[in-house]
C-alpha cells in the first residue's frame, strides 16, 4: 500500500473534481500570489527518509506577514461602513494559515495501512470549539465504542475510494 505522501498525491491527481466546484463556489476566497515562499517551496523535497528530520520540521512558515492589500481593503470598508472610525488605527494585524482538507471537514479515524494510529487533524480554525467532541470522537474509536456511521464521513479514506467530494456536511 502506497504511504500517505503518495496518497496525498494521488488525491490531487485522480480527483481533481473537487478544485473546480470549490472555486467556483467561493471564488473570492481564493488568491493566488508568487512570493519567495513559493519559489523556495519548489526547492523543498518530495521525499525523505521517515527518521530524518522532515523539511517541515526544519522550516516553519506558520507566521506569514499580514497582506497589505487586504489591510487596505478592510480599512477602506471600516471606512464606508462606519466612517466614524475610518482614521482609527489598526492596533494589532494578523496573517496566518488555516489548513484544510477538500471537504472542509475533518479527518478523524484510524490509518489502516499503519495499524493502531488515528489522526484529528483538518479543523479549519475550529479546532477550539469543536476540539472536545473530536476528543470524545478519538475515544470512541480507540475504546471500540464510537458510531461507525459517524466515523464514516470523516475517514481518510474518502478521498481515494471514490467518495463525491463535496464541502461541507453532510445534510
Amino acid at each position: 500500500m502506497p504511504g500517505h505522501e503518495e496518497q496525498l498525491l494521488a488525491l490531487y491527481e485522480e480527483r481533481p473534481d473537487f478544485v473546480l466546484p470549490a472555486f467556483r463556489a467561493s471564488p473570492e476566497s481564493v488568491s493566488f500570489r508568487l512570493g519567495r515562499e513559493f519559489f523556495s517551496a519548489l526547492s523543498t523535497p518530495s521525499r525523505w527518509s521517515l527518521d530524518a528530520e522532515s523539511p517541515f520540521e526544519r522550516e516553519r512558515v506558520l507566521d506569514p506577514a499580514p497582506a497589505a492589500r487586504e489591510l487596505r481593503e478592510m480599512r477602506a470598508a471600516l471606512g464606508r461602513w462606519l466612517p466614524e472610525l475610518k482614521e482609527l488605527p489598526f492596533v494589532e494585524t494578523w496573517g496566518g494559515m488555516i489548513e484544510t482538507s477538500p471537504d472542509v471537514l475533518p479527518i478523524i479515524g484510524p490509518i489502516e495501512a499503519i495499524g493502531d494510529f488515528y489522526v484529528a487533524t483538518g479543523f479549519s480554525g475550529h479546532g477550539f470549539g469543536i476540539g472536545p467532541g473530536a476528543g470524545r470522537l478519538v475515544a470512541g474509536m480507540v475504546c471500540g465504542t464510537a458510531d461507525s456511521a459517524t466515523l464514516a464521513r470523516f475517514r481518510l479514506g474518502r478521498f481515494f475510494d471514490g467518495s463525491p467530494i463535496v464541502p461541507g456536511p453532510a445534510i
